[in-house]
């Protein structure tokens, strides 16, 4: 059984380009699907291009961020080009960020809500219908606090 993870350490990540460092306890204001990955990872680079369609279909109401774990960042950003991957990514070179979630193995998502907590999550290679329940209940739950 997975623990249970509510909110993010107050870990703060470096952007694998250029940009500034984020703070992952701060991530509100909208809901985030968050995919901690490396380029050693063969399952998380075959559903990279996966993640990028759903970028590409719903990043205007989803923040996609991607943490890039126990890698080389040069393979890391090569691999990001050389795939048109177009989201943001940051570098958690130690594994910090997969340890507090008591994680051994990757990838691994998270959906975060606009409050920043996190409400789902899931271990190993996405499926398409995955991704999409995923980005499915996040906007669900952004638009229950709607008036």
């Amino acid at each position: 059984m997975l623990p249970p993870v509510d909110a993010l350490s107050a870990l703060t990540l470096p952007c694998l380009g250029p940009g500034p460092d984020v703070s992952l306890d701060r991530l509100a204001g909208r809901p985030t699907l968050l995919n901690l990955w490396a380029t050693w990872c063969g399952p998380c680079r075959e559903e990279m291009p996966l993640l990028q369609e759903a970028h590409a279909r719903s990043g205007e109401q989803v923040r996609f961020l991607g943490v890039d774990v126990q890698d080389d960042p040069e393979a890391a950003r090569w691999f990001l080009d050389e795939h048109g991957i177009g989201y943001p990514h940051l570098v958690d070179r130690e594994g910090e960020l997969l340890r507090g979630l008591g994680m051994h193995g990757l990838p691994v998502t998270l959906a975060l809500d606009g409050d920043g907590r996190v409400v789902d999550r899931a271990v190993g290679q996405l499926t398409p219908e995955e991704l999409q329940r995923l980005i499915d209940d996040l906007l669900s739950s952004d638009q229950s606090g709607v008036p």
